[in-house]
């Protein structure tokens, strides 16, 4: 699954699916249905358990970008962010 974060409210951090598919099942003795994900779809999940599935940052196309982005949320300024 690829997901944008939206916000995060203490452990819960709400997502919005960007992409979703099926990679590979494991089944015991019984088969089962395992539903996907909606594209554009919002999902709450706790923090613990995104880290649990070894989440990735994707990196972006211009990561200066993003850097001058996340400044204004982090309240750095130009002389204050690393490279």
């Amino acid at each position: 699954m690829v997901a944008e974060v939206l916000r995060e409210d203490g452990d819960w951090v709400q997502l919005l699916v960007r992409h979703c598919e099926l990679v590979s099942v494991k089944t015991g003795f019984l088969p089962r249905h395992i539903p996907l994900l909606n594209n554009s779809a919002e999902i709450k999940r706790m923090r613990k358990t995104i880290a649990r599935g070894k989440a990735e940052r994707l990196r972006w196309s211009d990561e200066s970008a993003r850097a001058m982005i996340a400044s204004k949320f982090l309240g750095l300024r130009g002389e204050d962010m690393d490279d």
